[in-house]
């Protein structure tokens, strides 16, 4: 995370490596690049050390969680660095605007044309500097005789830059450009009652600016490039958008489930098909208050300065938007849940009965045996048998269809997230725990820390002492992930998962939060696991309990 040791260069092929915590000073040598981190800055626009110290190493700046691009753009650019364009974070769209997205393209253009100069080793940051916000970085190539100039206007008001010219950048057979508009620039007067020459260069606000200057004579790349870009710049900034829009999300399936959509089954419709599971019933309320909060990803406010805005939200039918935090009054119907969640040996009965196929078998039940053979050939479904000891303890590796196909074959449904919670508090007594008000871990499974393998999950029941007080209903908290809603935006969905697990694995540093998938243990938390695919959503530790609608 912290710098590459450099006996990792030494045994192997030259790699370009990146470490995400930047690079100790005595790692330059070693390390051509690394992330640029962008937490904030005692003065604008920042110098990359690495980069100051070491001009060929490339920094990356990143800020993920910004809402104000505009800032890293400029500090990219200002330091002839890179840029991480990052804006499905985790699952969570943190777009860049129509205006930021046109910046980095010209910038970009601009870094990419030039950039045998940005590796300069007579770079000089704040080069001839002035008052008024715009600030410039000088990139000298003395064996070829240019001069690149970037240039940020960091202030909401146009501005003009005077650049003040050397006598070796002026007289016959030197040119100087003006990149940014596509332009060859004319010397003139400085207005600040100085003798030397000047170009000036107009900025728009929060603006760009560059400068090339050459003695070599124009040639077809240069004029290439200049028309290139003065198509570029036609339209000012000011004509594109600074909008930055949440993404709007739609809570799918629960009521009328397909399970086909990626999977195939042979639907009962027989009431004789309802497995011979327990299930208990929930007496419902016509004014709940359901709220609940998110546990947050990256749990530091560093690290999401924005949280309240981009936290592993989601959008509820009667929210306009995606929260992290819901409250609101619900009319909750009563309905019959599973006393426990499903087993190995439930869902063994489920696939011989349905002749359910999932799409793809990648990771699909993946604690069974006998379902590749030593070659890696996968076997048949019906050749795959549960290991001993482990058929009354939860499934897992099951995905949402594979789950939702279970339900829908026997009339059921998955949870909603509300319903879930609802049962968990036992219901208007408002508990934080199905036991009551405060934490007994003594009630739950013990917690595993270490690698895989993971211990076998103990058979439903055991932890009797954790079920709900009013509705009966047991295995709840710090056993298995158990699904319930997925909503799903323009580019990913997410599936809710509910009562955390008895894995709880810790960081790898002592100074690092769990900050990837914190444990929700509480009736008023829930966690947004990002979906990817069929087999990649299938864990170790995540489940599923079924519910079916008392009115059914």
């Amino acid at each position: 995370m912290y710098g590459v040791p450099k006996a990792f260069y030494n045994c192997s092929n030259p790699l370009v490596a990146s470490p995400e915590g930047g690079v100790p000073t005595a790692f330059l040598s070693h390390n051509p690049m690394s992330w640029g981190y962008f937490f904030g800055y005692g003065h604008f626009p920042p110098v990359a050390r690495a980069k100051f110290l070491e001009p060929r190493h490339m920094v990356q700046i990143c800020a993920r969680w910004s809402l104000d691009k505009i800032a890293e753009l400029q500090t990219a650019f200002f330091n002839g660095a890179g840029y991480v364009v990052w804006e499905n974070v985790w699952g969570i769209w943190n777009a860049m605007t129509e205006r930021e997205s046109e910046m980095a393209k010209r910038m970009f253009s601009i870094l990419r044309e030039f950039a045998y100069a940005t590796t300069s080793e007579k770079w000089t940051p704040y080069y001839a500097l002035q008052s008024g916000g715009v600030f410039s970085s000088a990139f000298p190539v003395e064996e070829s005789g240019e001069w690149l100039y970037t240039i940020v206007n960091t202030v909401t008001d146009n501005k003009t830059l005077e650049l003040p010219l050397t006598a070796e950048q002026t007289g016959d057979g030197v040119h100087v450009y003006d990149v940014y508009h596509g332009l060859e620039l004319k010397t003139t007067v400085s207005t600040n009652g100085t003798s030397a020459p000047v170009v000036r260069v107009p900025l728009e606000p929060r603006g760009f600016g560059a400068i090339l200057i050459t003695k070599s004579e124009p040639n077809e790349s240069i004029t290439r490039f200049l028309s290139k870009m003065q198509a570029m710049t036609v339209k000012p900034l000011s004509d594109f958008s600074t909008t930055r829009n949440l993404l709007q999300q739609q809570l799918v399936g629960n009521e009328s489930v397909d399970p086909t959509l990626r999977g195939s089954i042979h639907n009962s419709t027989d009431a004789d098909a309802t497995p011979k599971d327990d299930m208990v019933f929930v007496s419902g309320a016509e004014n709940w208050w359901f709220n609940v909060s998110g546990v947050q990803i990256e749990p530091v406010s560093a690290w999401t300065p924005n949280s309240e805005s981009y936290g592993t939200g989601v959008q509820f039918p009667w929210e306009h938007r995606p929260w992290n935090n819901h409250s609101t009054r619900l009319f909750v119907q009563d309905f019959w849940m599973d006393k426990h969640p499903v087993t190995n040996a439930q869902y063994a009965t489920f696939l011989k009965e349905s002749g359910y196929l999932p799409k793809s078998l990648d990771r699909f039940l993946l604690h069974w045996e006998n379902r590749v053979t030593t070659t890696g050939t996968v076997l048949d479904l019906e050749s795959w048998t549960i290991p001993a000891g482990l058929e009354q303890s939860p499934v897992v590796h099951v995905a949402r269809e594979d789950a939702e196909a279970f339900a829908a074959f026997y009339g059921k449904r998955l949870p909603h997230d509300w319903e879930w919670q609802y049962v968990v508090s036992n219901g208007d007594h408002y508990d934080t725990f199905p036991w009551g008000p405060d934490m007994d871990s003594t009630r739950l499974p013990d917690i595993f820390r270490g690698k895989e393998p993971l211990p076998p999950l103990d058979p439903v029941g055991s932890h009797q002492s954790s079920r709900s007080t009013r509705f009966l209903a047991e295995d709840l908290v710090g056993y298995v992930w158990q699904m319930t809603d997925q909503f799903c935006d323009i580019h990913t969905c997410g599936l809710l998962l509910r009562g955390g697990s008895s894995y709880r694995p810790v960081a790898a540093t002592h100074s690092d939060p769990n900050w990837y998938f914190p444990q929700a243990l509480s009736a008023q938390q829930h966690n947004r696991f990002l979906m990817i695919s069929e087999g990649y959503d299938r864990s170790a530790m995540v489940g599923f309990r079924c519910v079916k609608s008392a009115t059914q």
